[in-house]
This record gives C-alpha cells, structure tokens and sequence, in this order.
C-alpha cells in the first residue's frame, strides 16, 4: 500500500530513520539516494509547498520512498522526480528485494488495496 504522503521538511525530517533503514537494506548504494542528500535537494531547489515523497507499504513494513516534487510548466501543475539542470538523477529508493513489489503498488494501488477496476475486465 502507499503509506502516507511526506508533504513537508517537517514530515521529512521524520521520516529520517525510516529512510537511513531503507537505505541501508537497499541494493543501491548511491550518495544522492541519502536521506542527506534528498532533503538538501529540497531545500535546494523546492519550494515547501511542493515537496513530495511518496511512501510505500508492503504491510506494516516500510519497502521504499519515492521523492517527487511538484512544479508548474504553463500554468499547469506536473507531478516530476527530482531531475534538473543540477543534477540528473532521480530514482525511488527501494528495500532489496522488494523492488518488483514496489513498482506494482505504486503503478496499481487500487489493486493493493483489494478491488479493480471494474471498467478494465467488462463487468458491471
């Protein structure tokens, strides 16, 4: 399931040791998946408002985070990782392991959480 949404540096600064325990169970090793380096982006280059990291549930079990931020491109709000003309890597952070498990829930959360769309297999 996804977990509740990180909206803030506060919500963020939170997060901090669930972050550390992902990353140290990751099989990426990058410095700019760190939490170190995720919250300086943010404050880099976001505006508070916009932060997003998304958090995802395999149960009770935090499996990974997603940082996104939200920016607007002609007056239209675009929800984006954290690529720009500063750096040019933006990539989820996920548990070893858990790396298919995390692409299904945040691709198809309605099936994490029990029901489909119906629409898709022809029933009404």
């Amino acid at each position: 399931m996804l977990g509740r949404h990180i909206r803030s540096m506060d919500e963020l600064e939170q997060a901090r040791e669930q972050w550390h325990d992902v990353y140290e169970d990751s099989g990426m090793k990058l410095p700019v998946l760190t939490y170190e380096y995720v919250k300086l982006w943010y404050e880099c280059f976001a505006s508070p408002k916009d932060i997003r990291v998304f958090r995802v549930m395999e149960e009770d079990k935090i499996i990974g985070f997603l940082p996104m931020v939200v920016r607007t491109r002609e007056g239209v709000r675009v929800l984006t990782n954290q690529t720009n003309d500063h750096c040019f890597y933006g990539e989820a952070l996920v548990r070893r392991g858990y790396e298919e498990v995390f692409r299904k829930k945040l691709l198809f959360p309605s099936e994490d959480a029990g029901y489909r769309a119906r629409s898709n297999q022809g029933e009404r």
